[in-house]
């Protein structure tokens, strides 16, 4: 794969065509010295703001920063001439806008990725997300971050994310644990391929989505460990009033309905 230094590179570049003045005046992507291509730059020997690099020359546990995040078991192969890798990427609260950065899927490594509470919106080319024949609507998640296979947490809240979900994420992002896309303009329903594709998912947080509908997908609705939560708070979204509150009624486990009227139905194994 790409080197973690050409490969931010091209990653500030697409960043930098929305967020020019933004990004010059960052404190966090000061640190990105990105004017060359050379090893004096590299985010991972000089530990970049938000970038998280494992040594795979060492073990899977040798990090650049505080946090050693593992692979899942296992893991696909990596080139062996790679002894550097970003496994994690945190950009929350940058005020980043445009879309979301289709570059990422450079960094085949990646593990955990934060861009909560920036102001990422709807591609204008949103058609490109979705697979050639598909009748699937456009969706707001990218397409390209299919190749993040390693992925095992994404945290996208508080951003200005319309569209669909993406369903070709059901078949490729199968490491994946913790999904969170809440407090954004998302709608449409779960697409089953999730349910039946996304196996190690937990945790799967919806709420703030009013446009969405919809109700649990098979087999989440009976046979899985994953907590949804799902927005409550609009009488429009028929996650509260429609087919999921009926669903719920088919779930095995706790299913309860806090102060704040969000549902949470965890199901767990017959």
């Amino acid at each position: 794969p790409p080197s973690p230094l050409s490969s931010l590179v091209v990653v500030m570049a697409e960043l930098s065509a929305s967020n020019s003045a933004l990004i010059a005046s960052s404190a966090l992507f000061a640190t990105w010295n990105s004017s060359s291509s050379t090893s004096e730059d590299d985010p991972c020997i000089y530990s970049w703001s938000g970038v998280t690099c494992t040594n795979l020359s060492f073990s899977s546990s040798s990090s650049s920063s505080s946090s050693s995040p593992s692979f899942p078991s296992p893991p696909p192969p990596l080139s062996p001439s790679t002894s550097w890798v970003i496994t994690g990427l945190d950009l929350s609260y940058q005020g980043l806008t445009g879309d979301l950065p289709a570059s990422l899927s450079l960094l085949t490594g990646l593990q955990t990725l934060n861009l909560a509470y920036n102001n990422f919106d709807t591609p204008s080319n949103a058609a490109s997300n979705t697979l050639a024949g598909s009748t699937h609507p456009p969706s707001a998640l990218p397409l390209a971050w299919t190749t993040l296979t390693r992925l095992t947490s994404i945290n996208l809240k508080g951003n200005a994310l319309g569209g669909n979900l993406l369903p070709a994420w059901g078949a490729s992002l199968l490491s994946l644990r913790q999904l969170d896309i809440s407090n954004n303009g998302i709608q449409g329903t779960i697409p089953d391929m999730w349910a039946t594709g996304l196996t190690q998912l937990t945790r799967l947080i919806l709420s703030g989505n009013a446009a969405m509908c919809g109700s649990i997908p098979n087999p989440w609705g009976y046979s899985s460990n994953v907590t949804i939560v799902a927005a409550a708070g609009a009488s429009s979204d028929t996650f509260t009033g429609g087919q999921l509150a009926n669903r719920t009624n088919g779930l095995v486990g706790n299913v309860t309905v806090p102060v704040a009227l969000t549902i949470v139905a965890t199901q767990t194994n017959i």
